[in-house]
C-alpha cells in the first residue's frame, strides 16, 4: 500500500525526486556511452545491457524515492512467442521490463528512430516501429514485422491504447491489437499496472509506494477479432479496477 502523500512534505518529496532523476539520467548517460560499444556485439549482449539498465532503475526507484515493485501472474507468460498487451501510464514500464521478461520487443512510434543513438539501440533490440496517422500502412507494417519477430522467438509488447494515459483515463483500444491477434495465432497476455500513481507522466514528483504489474491469464488464439477484443476489454478493465481499488484502500 502507498505511503499517504500528505505525510510527505513537498520539500522532502522534491528532494527525493531530484536525487532520483539526477541518478537516473547519470546512469542513462553512462549506459549510453557504453552502449556505443555494446552495439558492436551480438544481440544477447545488448539484451543483457538493457536488463542491467532496468535493474539499475529499479534500484534507484526503491532507495531514492521509496517506489518498490510487485510482479503478479508472471507464471501466465508462456515460454515461447506471445503478445503482451499492457496498460501504459508512465516511463516506468519502458525502463524496467527487461529485468522481468527476456527476449522482448516493443512496438514503438516511428518518431523514436529519428534519434541517432536511440535508433541503433532500438533496432538492435528488434523493436517494431509504426507510423502514427497512417492507419492502414501502420497495421500492415505491424503484422509483417510482428510475424518476423514471433518467428524469431520474441514476445511482442504492445500498448493497446497507443500512448501513455493518466490513471483512470482510457482511450479505445487500437485496432492493431486485434489484427495482431487474428494474424499471429499466438496467445495474448493482458497486463495492467498502476505506475502512473507513482511515476506520473510529465510530472517531476515521484510518489512512494508499490508499482504493481499484473499479468493476466493468456487468451488463446482462435477467437474472432471482435470476440477477442470484447473479451480482452472485459478482463483488462476488471483487473485494472481491482488494482485501483487496492491503491485507494
Amino acid at each position: 500500500m502507498s505511503v499517504p502523500r500528505k505525510t510527505l512534505t513537498s520539500v522532502s518529496l522534491g528532494l527525493r525526486s531530484f536525487l532520483f532523476l539526477g541518478s537516473f539520467f547519470l546512469s542513462v548517460a553512462l549506459f549510453a556511452s557504453l552502449g556505443c560499444w555494446i552495439l558492436l556485439f551480438p544481440e544477447r549482449y545488448v539484451f543483457a545491457y538493457a536488463r542491467q539498465l532496468s535493474k539499475t532503475t529499479i534500484f534507484f526507484l526503491k532507495y531514492l524515492t521509496g517506489i518498490t515493485t510487485r510482479i503478479e501472474g508472471q507464471e501466465n507468460i508462456p515460454p515461447g512467442p506471445a503478445i503482451i498487451a499492457m496498460r501504459h501510464e508512465s516511463t516506468w514500464e519502458t525502463m524496467v521490463l527487461f529485468a522481468y521478461i527476456g527476449h522482448l520487443c516493443f512496438v514503438i512510434k516511428q518518431e523514436l528512430l529519428y534519434i541517432p543513438f536511440v535508433r541503433s539501440f532500438l533496432m538492435k533490440l528488434h523493436s517494431i516501429a509504426v507510423k502514427r496517422g497512417k492507419k492502414g500502412a501502420s497495421v500492415r507494417a505491424l503484422v509483417v514485422q510482428g510475424r518476423e519477430r514471433l518467428a524469431q522467438g520474441y514476445k511482442i509488447l504492445i500498448f493497446p491504447e497507443g500512448t501513455r494515459m493518466a490513471p483512470g483515463v482510457f482511450l479505445p483500444f487500437r485496432r492493431g491489437l486485434g489484427f495482431l491477434y487474428e494474424n499471429m495465432k499466438v496467445p495474448v497476455i493482458p497486463a495492467v499496472l498502476n505506475s502512473g500513481r507513482h511515476w506520473p507522466r510529465r510530472r517531476f514528483y515521484k510518489y512512494p509506494g508499490t508499482v504493481t504489474l499484473r499479468f493476466l491469464p493468456a487468451i488463446p488464439p482462435g477467437m474472432s477479432r471482435e470476440h477477442f477484443l470484447e473479451h480482452f476489454t472485459q478482463v483488462f478493465m476488471e483487473a485494472y479496477r481491482d488494482l485501483e481499488e487496492r491503491e485507494v484502500a
